[in-house]
């Protein structure tokens, strides 16, 4: 997983070349099929939308934490030139600053940044700043990408159901849970197995609790954010990285520390 954010200003590389052909400027998602559509570059002063400089996902070789990599230098097209895209500028863009309003009138934040899987584009989820979706002491939440919207452009507002809820259970509960999979996995003598063995166990106990701190791989990718929920593609992918003990101290629960103890 990576942050949008993050990418601002780091340089889009063509394969073909190894070439700098931009810097990212933007990052463009479109909400209702919960995706990344583009990077943006070289963005024009008189007509800053059409005129803009895109980079299609279709076009990217790789997502990397420091740059973009595309796969030639043709993928850098004018945005007027992307139907997908001028539909995109048409009917409105979620960007920082939206709002996030559910129809009952509560409201979540303002977007700050977005979370996408870097390998597909998929859309996983919003930053959102203020509002009820705070995390903890933070005034930063984490939104999942809603499956429903409604976008007032105008307004600058995204619009969910009364339903939407970004809460993760508790860390109370969730800790509760993890002491009570570690008594099992002593009983059945799963201490001594691997540490990777054991983390799986126990994140398994703890799918649906929120994330209590957000945890970067040493390679500069997210495993997950203060707030997200930990989910079974969240460890999947953690699994992928090789990440898994990693993973466990989103929860406050090192388990190098607790073996050699």
């Amino acid at each position: 997983m990576l942050s949008g954010n993050a990418l601002l200003k780091r340089p889009i590389i063509t394969h073909d070349t190894n070439t700098v052909a931009g810097m990212i400027d933007n990052v463009l998602i479109d909400p209702f099929s919960n995706r990344l559509v583009a990077f943006a570059t070289g963005q024009s002063s008189q007509n800053p939308r059409s005129d803009t400089i895109v980079v299609p996902w279709t076009g990217i070789k790789a997502v990397k934490p420091d740059r973009v990599i595309v796969w030639a230098t043709s993928m850098l097209v004018r945005a007027r030139e992307m139907f997908e895209i001028r539909q995109l500028f048409r009917r409105g863009m979620v960007e920082r600053g939206t709002r996030f309003v559910r129809r009952d009138g509560e409201t979540l934040g303002e977007m700050s940044d977005v979370y996408f899987d870097e390998r597909t584009g998929e859309l996983l989820g919003y930053e959102l700043v203020g509002g009820t979706a705070r995390a903890g002491r933070s005034d930063r939440g984490f939104l999942p990408a809603p499956d429903t919207i409604t976008l007032l452009p105008k307004k600058n507002v995204v619009q969910l159901p009364p339903d939407t809820s970004q809460r993760a259970r508790d860390c109370q509960t969730c800790t509760a849970q993890l002491v009570r999979a570690l008594h099992r996995a002593q009983q059945n003598q799963m201490v001594a197995a691997d540490p990777a063995a054991l983390a799986r166990h126990l994140l398994s106990h703890v799918v649906g609790c929120a994330a209590q701190r957000t945890v970067i791989t040493q390679d500069g990718y997210l495993l997950i954010v203060e707030g997200q929920a930990i989910t079974r593609q969240a460890i999947h992918y953690a699994r992928q990285k090789g990440t898994l003990p990693e993973l466990l101290t989103a929860v406050h629960f090192d388990i190098y520390t607790w073996l050699n103890t």
